[in-house]
């Protein structure tokens, strides 16, 4: 009886770390360079690395700004509304979406960029994941419990949203100035 306790709570631990993730967790999306051009070979990486940056800066604004509106809905207990009709969600979704349109191409010129564009293209693509998992999971919830939109697991994933927006927000105006 008391081997039976180990070997149980063994095969739940290898169960879990079997399992695939949740369809929730952020994938890496597979990225592969091309074969180099004529135009590769004096293509200002930088440059191109900069403007993205500034498109980036635009869409993290735009999360920050209407996750903020998302979190002032909650702190309303007479608001009622959809998350998936949402304007404010609609834009966060677009948002974070041109992010990861943007992520191969970014992981494709890392390594010709200087070393403050590699540092803020890796902070890029670990923000733009976990700002896509709390959106997908405060969405989630939103839509599955739309009277419930007072209660923790969606406004503190609302939070975390917001705070990693402003966290790249900054991130991206020190290499924003660095770059000029």
């Amino acid at each position: 009886m008391t081997i039976k306790i180990p070997l149980l709570a063994g095969a739940c631990c290898l169960a879990a770390a079997l399992a695939p993730l949740p369809a929730s967790a952020a994938t890496v999306p597979a990225c592969s360079a091309g074969k180099p051009t004529a135009a590769s070979y004096t293509w200002d990486f930088k440059a191109e690395a900069a403007r993205t940056f500034s498109d980036i800066r635009a869409d993290v604004e735009q999360i920050a700004t209407n996750t903020d509106e998302l979190r002032a809905l909650t702190r309303d207990d007479e608001v009622s509304y959809n998350p998936g009709e949402s304007y404010y969600w609609n834009q966060v979704d677009s948002a974070i979406n041109d992010m990861g349109n943007r992520e191969c191409r970014l992981q494709t010129i890392r390594r010709v960029v200087s070393p403050a564009q590699q540092r803020a293209i890796d902070k890029i693509l670990a923000e733009n994941r976990l700002m896509a998992y709390h959106a997908r999971n405060a969405g989630d919830f939103g839509k599955a419990h739309p009277e419930n939109l007072l209660m923790g697991p969606y406004r503190d994933d609302l939070v975390n949203l917001y705070n990693e927006a402003q966290a790249l927000a900054g991130v991206m105006k020190t290499v924003s100035r660095a770059s000029a």
